[in-house]
């Protein structure tokens, strides 16, 4: 108890305090994300085979494993370069695909992610973090 370590200082009783309340904080914030996990799980979100197709660390996170390849004719900069994603060079071979078509002309390709996230999954994303906020501040 904190009555024990009080032989140690304040501090160390006070530490053991905060981790004791802040763990058992995410105990419930996790409780509260159940269902968007089971939703990111599921067939619903990313297809049949979307738990066997990531690794035991990723299933039931929010990683898309159904992606097509679309055709991209904007994805070209005034210089005439393929224009970045997300901050890289643009010849990310992950996301983005440069073939030549029958005219001659370069063709690009983007990586689509067709995975949907409806409001519910952000009501019950936003209502984890409003109650760690919520917790975090009320621990005075």
């Amino acid at each position: 108890s904190e009555t024990d370590l009080m032989g140690f200082g304040p501090g160390v009783a006070l530490y053991f305090k905060m981790l004791r309340y802040m763990a058992a904080l995410l105990v419930v914030a996790g409780l509260i994300s159940i269902p968007n996990a089971i939703y990111y799980s599921s067939p619903e979100y990313s297809g049949a085979d979307h738990p066997k197709s990531l690794g035991l660390g990723l299933v039931g996170s929010a990683v898309c494993a159904d992606r097509t390849w679309v055709a991209c004719p904007t994805c070209r900069t005034e210089v005439g370069e393929v224009a970045p994603v997300f901050g890289r060079d643009g010849k990310d071979p992950d996301r983005v695909a440069t073939t030549v078509g029958r005219d001659g002309s370069e063709l690009v390709f983007r990586l689509k992610n067709n995975c949907e996230v409806g409001w519910q999954q952000g009501i019950v994303a936003f209502s984890a973090y409003a109650f760690l906020l919520v917790g975090t501040v009320a621990f005075q």
